[in-house]
């Protein structure tokens, strides 16, 4: 694959509050991901980053809600699957299987996601993270109704059953069970903002971090739908796409298709972060959230002096000028009209002429609308284009909206993956139906030295709740560290053995089926079972 074409950057700048240091930032040290066509976080930013589209078009879809023939014109039978959504593992969390039956898909993947996110920032569990936060929010479900029948129907006479089933079922809880399944002790709090869900959890995150009302944080959002596959009725001038295509920006786009996803941010003051040699992916400058109020045509209409200012609040909030964003993460319903407040809004801040400074897209495009997890899946296509150094192409964005007025601004529509020169400063936009609207800044993490090789043999610990899983452990880690055609890029660095080890052992929980071994680079450990239990296999009672 060769490099992308370089993309000129905003003009060089020091951000006001630098002389500060760390004080005020917060860092971006894990993602966790679950969209249409990407099952993770390397696979959404794949599919990003090589203009491809995560949604599936079936013509033997389940009816749409509201009933309609197949045959009916209206219906475009194209939808956002997420696979193995049905797929749960209740042994890791101490659930049952009855509780993880009545339990909405959307908390227990949720549940998984932000178990998954701590291990890959290093604090399995919120070991070693100090007072863990969880801020997040979900989708209205029909699961218990829908897909329970009639065990739903006979819990809802039992008072204890009713309550359970609700505790399982009920968005607000999300957190709650997050909270209480891994042992985290910071604040539990639901989000609900429609649209703008999970990134206003970002925000809140940030300012509880601030607050010192917690260590770390996690923030996303989780929105499901069961059963999958029922494609939509379309209506002439409404919010869904005609053709089942999400064309940001386009004069041909027609509207979102409504989607789902799961995804989680690990969240923690910069300063903690350096000190404890966490991964950093990027860096949160700032943030803002406000509402349209009645400045807007009507509930469900957009307000360009709304969107405007908590845009403008934001970059206050960072120290940094409009000049020196590089690219601009848009809410991008790709509809006419919502397309066209938001680059008046965008234009009220940044200002109109100059050179094409500022890159603009949108994840919707790859993956749909994701209702309460659409804002992390915004926050995550900037996160990733900034710790990787490219912008991203926008999809299906071509031919541009000429009302739009692009050519007299300083924003630009890439149509294939630059790279990103100079700074990396980024905003991302998510704006709720009802008016909450939120913006977040973020920067490049800050260089930190390479750690000197320890030569030495290094012991590799890996454990698991049962046997099968413990094989599917060790293989997937074969793909992470193993050789560098499995796993790891051309051209990026191998991971150091010190720091696998490391993290394998004091960043992981120790479970009953356990392997471990000498190793001498992280080949070894890419070796699979075999390699490991020739050394030690056993299971701790």
């Amino acid at each position: 694959m060769t490099a992308p074409a370089p993309f000129p950057g905003p003009p060089p700048g020091e951000p006001a509050g630098d002389d500060a240091g760390p004080e005020g930032l917060i860092a971006v040290t894990a993602l966790d991901c679950r969209f249409p066509g990407a099952p993770d976080t390397a696979a959404l930013w794949d599919l990003i980053v090589s203009a491809r589209s995560g949604l599936t078009r079936h013509e033997d879809a389940v009816e749409p809600a509201g009933g309609g023939a197949s045959g009916n014109p209206s219906r475009v039978p194209v939808s956002g699957l997420i696979e193995g959504q049905d797929l749960f593992d209740p042994e890791p969390f101490g659930l049952t299987d009855a509780e993880a039956a009545l339990m909405d898909p959307q908390q227990r993947l949720f549940l998984e996601a932000c178990s998954r996110a701590l291990e890959d920032a290093g604090h399995a569990r919120g070991a070693g993270a100090g007072a863990v936060g969880v801020f997040a929010g979900a989708s209205h479900s029909d699961y218990l109704t829908r897909n329970l029948g009639d065990r739903y129907a006979a819990a809802d006479r039992d008072p204890v059953g009713s309550l359970q089933a609700a505790m399982a079922g009920v968005a607000d809880y999300l957190p709650l069970h997050v909270a209480h399944r891994l042992g985290l002790t910071g604040p539990a709090v639901c989000v609900g903002t429609t649209c703008s869900t999970s990134l206003v959890a970002v925000h809140l995150a940030v300012q509880s971090l601030l607050a010192q009302e917690c260590d770390t944080a996690l923030a996303g959002g989780s929105s499901l739908i069961v059963p999958q596959g029922r494609g939509y009725l379309h209506v002439p001038d409404g919010i869904f796409s005609a053709d089942g295509h999400v064309r940001t920006f386009s004069a041909e786009g027609t509207g979102i298709v409504h989607t789902q996803g799961v995804g989680v941010a690990v969240l923690r003051r910069l300063e903690d972060a350096l000190a404890d040699g966490d991964p950093i992916l990027a860096v949160i400058h700032g943030s803002a959230i406000g509402n349209d109020g009645a400045d807007r045509t009507g509930f469900t209409a957009p307000s360009p002096r709304g969107q405007a200012r908590v845009i403008s609040e934001a970059l206050e909030v960072a120290g940094l000028e409009p000049g020196m964003i590089g690219y601009l993460e848009a809410h991008g319903t790709a509809t006419r009209l919502g397309d066209v407040v938001e680059v008046a809004a965008l234009r009220r801040v940044f200002g109109t002429g100059g050179p094409a400074r500022c890159a603009l897209g949108s994840v919707k495009a790859n993956i749909g609308h994701a209702n309460s997890a659409a804002g992390i899946a915004g926050f995550a296509r900037a996160v990733l284009a900034v710790h990787h150094g490219v912008l991203p192409p926008a999809l299906d964005a071509f031919p541009l909206n000429p009302d739009l007025e692009l050519e007299d601004s300083p924003f630009r529509v890439p149509g294939r993956a630059r790279a990103w020169e100079g700074e990396r400063y980024a905003g991302v936009s998510s704006f709720g139906i009802g008016g909450t609207n939120c913006h977040v800044v973020l920067g490049a993490a800050p260089e930190r030295p390479e750690p000197t090789p320890d030569p030495r043999p290094q012991l590799a610990l890996v454990s698991a709740h049962r046997d099968d899983a413990l094989a599917g452990l060790l293989t997937g880690l074969a793909g992470v560290v193993g050789p560098a055609t499995d796993g790891i890029p051309a051209g990026a660095p191998a991971p150091a053995v010190a720091d696998v080890a490391h993290t394998l052992h004091a960043g992981r929980t120790a479970l009953p089926h356990r392997a471990a071994a000498g190793v001498q680079g992280v080949g070894d450990i890419g070796r699979g079972r075999p390699g490991l239990s020739l050394i030690h296999f056993c299971r701790c009672r």
